[in-house]
């Protein structure tokens, strides 16, 4: 993040101060803080499908306490073993994941509004049970390269911790190293290429991989 000089508040500044008005360009700068400050804020309310506690919702946001998760999908693909795949989101979920991924990838200051951060919140529980995975083969690696290229890091960053906390809750549970050759069938990489990176816990050189094999094949 950029380093911002700090100011000194010593004597003689506060003497200058009591004769002299306000420095415009220092007002400015300050603003342009509080600005950032706020759209920091406002993105880091986007993960939080990622951090808080498991629902299930159907028909909008209301909760179904007891609707049961959803089964995961075998597939046999030209005739070999069967691929076992993370439980699938319905459309509904698919739509509300790549409708957090598309506001994020092209929101600049709008983050910060309090509109947009109650939309993102919104949106970020009701997906809140979707297996990582599964999350991430819904998420359009458009606009994970997008993130990902950004100068600021604050998007990236709220990302890359997002997978991770997901990732880690499904690996405690002994949830993840079934699926993996099913998702990477549904990536289009290999078995090889993404187990050692979810054994190590390389979330970040996941996410990566994932973006750099989707421009390879166009995607």
């Amino acid at each position: 993040m950029t380093e911002i000089s700090s100011i000194s508040f010593e004597e003689p500044y506060y003497d200058n101060l009591k004769s002299d008005p306000p420095c415009p360009l220092l007002w400015q700068k300050v603003g342009r803080v509080v600005l950032w400050s706020s759209a920091f804020s406002g993105v880091s309310a986007f993960i939080p499908a990622l951090v808080r506690k498991k629902r299930v919702y159907v028909h909008g946001s209301v909760p179904q306490a007891h609707a049961p998760p959803p089964e995961p999908v075998a597939v046999v693909i030209d005739g070999d073993a069967p691929l076992l795949k993370a439980p699938r989101c319905t459309a509904e979920e698919e739509g509300k994941i790549r409708k957090i991924f598309t506001t994020i990838a092209e929101g600049g200051l709008s983050l910060a509004w309090p509109a947009t951060r109650r939309e993102l919140e919104r949106l970020g529980e009701e997906i809140d049970h979707v297996h990582p995975l599964e999350f991430l083969r819904c998420v359009p690696k458009n606009h994970l390269r997008t993130i990902f290229n950004e100068t600021l890091p604050f998007k990236k960053d709220k990302v890359r911790e997002g997978v991770a906390k997901n990732m880690e809750r499904e690996r405690t549970r002994n949830n993840l190293a079934q699926y993996i050759a099913g998702f990477a069938a549904d990536m289009r990489t290999t078995d090889g290429a993404i187990r050692p990176l979810i054994q190590a816990g390389d979330w970040q050189g996941l996410v990566l991989h994932l973006i750099e094999t989707s421009a390879v094949r166009g995607g």
